[in-house]
């Protein structure tokens, strides 16, 4: 495959601003991610779910996946 690697030919000038992990067992969850040297943070939530914010020249993005 030719194609050029994703860093050269990428957007720039976006940049991660925040990102967090929901789930309803958040305490449980932090608590792992803390003995595994994770730092995300981990809060209540009825449905698990991961969110990513992203500042971009466009304004802001927000991406969340459902679990």
């Amino acid at each position: 495959m030719d194609a050029p690697h994703p860093s050269t030919s990428a957007p720039t000038g976006c940049e991660l601003t925040q990102f967090e992990v929901g789930h309803p067992q958040s305490e449980e969850l932090n608590s792992i991610y803390q003995r595994l040297g994770v730092a995300v943070p981990v809060v209540q939530s009825a449905k698990a779910y991961a969110r990513a914010i992203l500042k971009t020249p466009k304004g802001e993005v927000n991406l969340t996946g459902v679990l």
